[in-house]
């Protein structure tokens, strides 16, 4: 998972399921990272460009917002 697709996926989360309208908080490619865990899923931790944390996305599917649980986003 490229992290253009990450960040498609943190946003559609953002405006499909909670709803979030007006201005986001657009993660930075320079400022996140993606990781590869034991399992072979990618993990993008995404910051904003003054480096604030606004959540992880698996490759797996699931999002964990900065702000609540995970979910499944497939």
């Amino acid at each position: 998972m490229t992290f253009q697709q990450a960040q498609f996926k943190y946003i559609s989360y953002l405006r499909d399921t909670e709803g979030v309208t007006g201005e986001i908080d657009y993660p930075d490619e320079e400022q996140s990272h993606g990781t590869k865990t034991k399992g072979g899923v990618i993990v993008w931790t995404l910051y904003n460009m003054k480096g604030y944390f606004l959540g992880k996305v698996y490759s797996s599917g699931y999002i964990q917002p900065k702000y609540g649980k995970i979910v499944n986003s497939n």
